[in-house]
This record gives structure tokens, sequence and C-alpha cells, in this order.
């Protein structure tokens, strides 16, 4: 009777053991991209689109990770196996047709498609009619010459498959932390947001001035390859700083949490200076100025260019400089004549070489004269 009962429990364990190793089998958000890439690629020419095989899968991860750990770049693996080899260490071992692609250096897919793309051999496994499963992996690696590693392998047999949402590849958005305009500037706080960017809500610690991180909640976020400093991040939105050394135009933006990629998307990058007033950090009064917080203000060509109006009265800009507590958010001061500092509501609207720049309404909180302050007015965005 023992025995059995043994047997029976060793049978559990397996099964468990498979279903576990199953549902941690998924493709990243890149990953996805590229299989629905080629599958457009294919559909746009009559031919049917690939399924996710679950054992190319597992073994396209192992061999990107052998590539990635080990720098080298080749069809041969460590082992000394061609593909056709590792496909059947893997289970996939049925009769038929089996390729595979490997590309290494890009880490989005859509310049490692138009690699494939562009040679002749390679395009042909995408265009192959004969294959109906693709097995897809990527990996990161430490060697300069790699940088990413991807491995397409392909097959005609049809085993077990992994269902792909390629519907949820929309890019995240990323806009300047001010307002929702999608150009930030080098140095200033910006925010992505999109779905599931990270597992846990975390904001850096301000205190004893210590530099902003690079990772929260085991989430890190990169423009072109460099990783950005952090104010905060959630599952839905993180406010991050643009490195300084970002060249204007299109940049990448790429999110990791648990070192898998999440997220991608674009930003607009410019030097102009468009301040940008933040509504999220109170406003405060001193001795006869108000102090307002944004972003894009360090970028003005100086203080003559700043034009600013409270109640449409014009006031002079004292300060105008990055904030020394916050990395990436800028400090405007502004005198307060004498007739507005008794004012209930602070309407204040900026212009930055010429530019307007979005308004912003304050209502004064006067608890007694030394404790004064301003937050946004209710109702007013």
């Amino acid at each position: 009777m023992t025995p059995r009962i043994t047997l029976l429990l060793c049978l559990c364990l397996l099964v468990c053991a498979l279903v576990r190793a199953e549902e941690s089998l998924a493709l990243d958000i890149e990953e996805r991209a590229l299989v629905s890439l080629i599958n457009e690629y294919r559909a746009a020419r009559g031919l049917s689109p690939f399924r996710v095989s679950q054992s190319l899968t597992r073994c396209a991860e192992w061999m990107t990770g052998d590539m990635a750990t080990k720098f080298y770049f080749d069809h041969t693996d460590s082992a000394r196996r061609n593909p056709f080899k590792r496909m059947a260490a893997f289970g996939y071992s049925y009769k038929g047709y089996r390729g595979e692609n490997v590309a290494a250096g890009y880490a989005d897919a859509a310049r490692i498609f138009a690699l494939w793309q562009s040679s002749p051999a390679h395009n042909k496994a995408m265009l192959d009619r004969d294959y109906r499963v693709i097995g897809l992996a990527r990996a990161q690696s430490t060697h300069t010459g790699l940088r990413w590693i991807w491995v397409a392998d392909f097959g005609s047999y049809v085993d077990e498959t992994l269902e792909v949402n390629t519907a949820q590849l929309a890019s995240v958005s990323a806009v300047n932390a001010a307002q929702t305009r999608n150009a930030v500037a080098p140095s200033t706080v910006a925010i992505i947001s999109g779905e599931n960017l990270s597992r846990c809500s975390a904001v850096a610690n301000y205190a004893n001035g210590q530099p902003l991180p690079t990772a929260l909640c085991d989430t890190t976020l990169t423009v072109n390859g460099k990783p950005a400093s952090l104010h905060s991040v959630s599952p839905t939105q993180i406010h991050y700083v643009v490195p300084a050394d970002t060249p204007t135009g299109t940049a990448k933006v790429t999110v990791l949490s648990h070192s898998r990629l999440v997220a991608s998307g674009e930003i607009n990058v410019e030097n102009a200076a468009r301040f940008s007033v933040e509504r999220e950090i109170n406003a405060r009064t001193l001795p006869n100025q108000l102090a307002l917080y944004g972003t894009d203000l360090r970028n003005c060509s100086s203080l003559k260019q700043l034009e600013a109006k409270v109640n449409n009265q014009p006031v002079k800009v004292r300060y105008a400089l990055p904030q020394e507590n916050r990395t990436g958010l800028d400090q405007l001061n502004l005198e307060l004549p004498v007739a507005l500092q008794s004012a209930a509501v602070w309407q204040v609207s900026l212009a930055v070489d010429g530019k307007p720049v979005n308004p912003v309404s304050l209502k004064a909180l006067r608890q007694d004269e030394n404790n004064r302050g301003a937050v946004p007015a209710e109702g007013f965005r």
C-alpha cells in the first residue's frame, strides 16, 4: 500500500511542477511585438500566422541565455549542438521542417525585424510557408558587442502552444511631468504611463540630499539604453528624470520589472525651455514672494526672457534655477506687490522665451504669518 501512495504523491508533485513551469513561460512586450510584426508580414503575403510553440520557446530562451552569459554568437551552442539537436533536447523532435534565426545588438523588435527582413536567408525563414510554429526569446548580455541577443526557432509541426495576446502591445505614453505634453527636456522630470509597469508602488527617499535611485520595487527605466533616476514608481505610472546627455529628437524608453521588459515607448526630446508648473507640489510664499515648482525652466536663455503675471498684473522674476532638493525639478520665485499679497487666489500665467506655458490658479493658505503656502485652487486644471 505504501509504494502506491508514494507513487501517487510523486506524480502529483510532477504535475504541479509542470503547471508552474508552463505558467512562467511567457513572452515579454518586445518578443510579442516581434511575433506580431512577423505575422503581419506573413499575412500581407497570404501566409498563415505563426503559433508560438512552448518547446521551441524554451529552446530559444535557453540559447539566448547561453550566448549572453558565455559571450558567443552562433547557431552551435556551448554543448556543441546544432539547432536541430538542441530543439530535440527541448522536446521538439517531430518530423518535418525546422529552422533558426539569430540576431544581436538591438533591444527592440522593430529593428530586429528590419535586420532579418534585409537578409535573404533570414527573410526566407520568416516567410517559409512550411513553417507553422515559432519559438522566440531574447536576453541582455553584458558584452558590449552583443548587448541584446535574439533567437527565433521555426518548425512545421504544431505542438503545445502559448496564447500570445498581441493586442496588448500598445506603447506606453510619455509626457512632461507638469502637463500632458509629449515633449520633454534633458535633466527634467517626465512621466511614463501604462499598465503593469511595476509590481508595487514606491517613492524615492529625499532625505539627506541623497541622489535619486535608478531602481524602485525592482523596476528600472532607461532612455536610449541609459538608466534614468526615479522619483516614484507604481503599476500604472513612473516619474523619472530624463538623463542629462539625452540628445534632441526621438528617444526610446524601456521599463524593466524584475529584469523582464514590461513596457516601451518613445519620447520627443527638446532643448527649448517650456516651463510647466507642477500642480502636485504645493507652491509656497516667501517674504513678498511666491515660489513655484515645475520642469524645463533650466533651459531658458535668461531671466529677461521670463515673463510672469499674477492676477493679470506683471510681476518681477527674482529666482529661476534648478531646485536643490529635488532632482529634475526647477524653482521660480515671483515678487508679489503689496496689492497681491492679501489676495485669496493667485492666477499665475507665464511665458518662457516668448512661449506661453500652462496657467495655474493657486489658493492662498494662511494659518498664521509664519505658516503660509498655496495649493492648486479646487477645480482648476
